[in-house]
């Protein structure tokens, strides 16, 4: 998702776990903007508040990636099955043009909801 080049610099740059913990960041970064584009296609511009993901494990234990949006108020009277529905859908052919198979779990907050949520997915 960063090139090797990038990985190479990042791993070459400190000890084990920061470097774990920065490869880390730079992935979590790179899938909230992959993310935010999707959902701003998906929702309409300007309608994407916070955005929020994170790699994990599915209940099967299988690798997955976690998505937390926070929706425009207003976007609101959109089902929100659909609209989640569609992000996803749109994620994962996002995630498969850039090879990575990874699932995609999506989760759509207002904004009245987005401060009582979990980390990524824990609720």
């Amino acid at each position: 998702m960063f090139g090797k080049a990038g990985l190479e610099r990042i791993l070459d740059s400190g000890t084990p776990d920061t470097n774990i913990q920065s490869v880390s960041e730079h992935l979590e970064a790179d899938l909230a903007r992959i993310g935010r584009q999707v959902a701003e296609d998906v929702a309409g511009t300007g309608a994407v508040g916070q955005v929020e993901a994170a790699e994990g494990e599915d209940w099967t234990h299988q690798p997955a990636f976690f998505f937390v949006f926070q929706i425009d108020d207003a976007q609101e009277n959109r089902q929100s099955a659909s609209l989640s529905s569609r992000i996803s859908l749109r994620l994962r052919d996002a995630l498969l043009a850039r090879g990575d198979s990874r699932m995609p779990f999506v989760r759509v907050l207002s904004r009245s909801d987005w401060d009582k949520r979990g980390r990524a997915w824990s609720n």
